[in-house]
């Protein structure tokens, strides 16, 4: 069987004393986690907590198992920050802004990656969310948004984007609220208005700017914005807009001049589009893939949202090109606790106190599910053997895999089974496996309902055929054919 659900998060811990001369703030996403200061207090943080640690705080802290913690440090302190330990809760649409915070304030690996000020509400306790709501990830709200987002004023209605997409009304709707936690009204609306305030702070009328945007009255966007922002209009244009919370955060998308990699360098593509050269070959990450650059690789460009999984020196990691795997959504949780456990100091419990004279013993959980991913990958491509027996073998079952007379298909000589294995890489019955889920994904795809699609690869009942599905996808099949519409964007085909 092919697994491709990632393992669970250990419990983990700091690894060693630090005396930061800035801020630190540590975001609880998911778990538990335990912090003690030097001076005897204590605290326990659940999911959507965070802790403000000023300046040369000494602590320790250690987590439950399952628990993912962000730390974020580099800060830019707003005015009036605590001058001690202090507790906040993160509002659950906030989540989004602390996850893209992390790689902008933890790593320098990347060029033109900076830190940005944190909101400056942090210091009331309390995280105000940005004026720019959450991408879709994938589907046909991921298309529609893209459109929504370079032309706000566009004024048609969910049933005719749904057409525009080749979708219905009810998968748009359900593509919008699972992927952003907005209706498809709310997020528009809030897009709209971030792009009103872009314009605004550009020197834009008012009137002009609730035109550009699409509203059809100048009082129902005076009324619309001091409902999001607390100011109206011209308040807004009065005042420099970093003022504002949530509004002028910079472009998710950088393209610098180039920059080499000193070191191995292996980057997670959270969303938008990672270009590199290697050897005057140009390699390309979107969302989901996880590309591992050897030194000496051109990062020619790069999104604010690729997130650093290992940084290997030549002696630990000989890299003869760069490599890639992509990954589902069900191992974003995972792929950022991966980053933070050999980027940061909250280590897995296990390496406490141990210290390798190279770095790659404590970053093998990561280099091992991603050669585990190239794997899995190399067998969804389903690829067909080169001996003619084998190869007919293989065309025998895919012809009668779901009728009848498929068990027909399955007594192969055990010579043919290891040419099979020689050209496929995989046993024959794993290989049958994996044509069974590329025929099943294919067939979700084009819309089939889940049961039928069971029947036709060859289940008896939709169950059994549903955890298998998301064994091998790492995903279930109404979800999957809920996120994937025409282009195939989560998964390699």
């Amino acid at each position: 069987m092919l697994v491709t659900t990632p393992s669970p998060i250990p419990r983990s811990r700091k690894y060693e004393p630090d005396d930061l001369d800035e801020p630190l703030v540590m975001w609880v996403h998911t778990g538990t986690m335990q912090l003690s200061t030097d001076d005897g207090r204590q605290f326990r943080l659940d999911a959507g907590s965070g802790v403000w640690l000023p300046p040369h705080t000494p602590h320790d802290f250690w987590t439950d198992p399952g628990a993912l913690v962000l730390p974020l440090w580099g800060l830019d302190a707003p005015q009036g920050s605590p001058d001690e330990v202090a507790g906040f809760e993160v509002p659950r649409e906030a989540a989004g802004t602390l996850i893209d915070l992390y790689p902008r304030h933890a790593f320098g690996y990347l060029p033109g990656m900076t830190g940005s000020p944190l909101p400056p509400e942090l210091a009331s306790q309390a995280l105000v969310p940005s004026a720019r709501p959450p991408m879709p990830r994938v589907g046909p709200a991921l298309r529609v948004a893209t459109q929504l987002s370079s032309r706000p004023g566009l004024d048609k209605s969910l049933e005719e984007w749904a057409a525009w997409a080749s979708c219905s009304p009810n998968t748009l709707r359900r593509g919008f609220l699972a992927q952003t936690g907005m209706t498809f009204a709310r997020w528009r609306q809030l897009s709209r208005l971030a792009h009103a305030a872009e314009l605004l702070a550009a020197g834009a009328p008012t009137g002009l700017a609730a035109a550009a945007v699409g509203f059809a009255s100048r009082w129902g966007f005076t009324g619309a914005f001091r409902a999001q922002y607390g100011l109206t209009p011209r308040e807004y244009s009065a005042q420099r807009p970093e003022t504002v919370p949530g509004v002028g955060e910079p472009d998710p998308m950088f393209e610098p001049t180039g920059e080499v990699c000193q070191e191995n360098l292996m980057l997670w593509v959270r969303a938008g589009e990672l270009r590199a050269v290697f050897d005057d070959e140009t390699w390309v990450g979107c969302e989901g893939d996880v590309i591992w650059l050897p030194a000496g690789a051109l990062i020619v460009r790069a999104p604010e949202s690729a997130v650093p999984l290992s940084v290997l020196c030549t002696e630990c990691v000989q890299l003869e090109r760069p490599r890639k795997a992509r990954f589902s959504r069900a191992w974003t949780d995972w792929l950022l606790w991966a980053s933070v456990s050999t980027n940061t100091l909250a280590r897995p419990a296990r390496h406490h106190g141990f210290r390798p004279r190279l770095e790659r013993p404590m970053h093998a959980h990561v280099i091992d599910a991603f050669e585990a991913q190239v794997a899995v990958e190399r067998a969804r491509r389903v690829p067909m053997p080169d001996h003619a027996a084998a190869r007919a073998a293989a065309t025998a079952f895919l012809r009668s895999v779901g009728s009848a007379s498929e068990v027909e298909s399955h007594e192969v000589p055990d010579d043919v089974r290891e040419v099979f294995r020689r050209d496929t890489g995989m046993t024959f019955t794993d290989w049958r496996h994996a044509a069974r889920m590329r025929i099943a994904r294919g067939l979700l795809q084009d819309g089939h309902p889940s049961g039928g699609v069971a029947r036709r690869v060859g289940y008896t009942r939709s169950s059994n055929f549903s955890r298998a599905f998301s064994r091998f996808h790492g995903i279930g099949p109404r979800e999957f054919q809920l996120l994937e519409g025409p282009e195939d964007h989560l998964l390699v085909g």
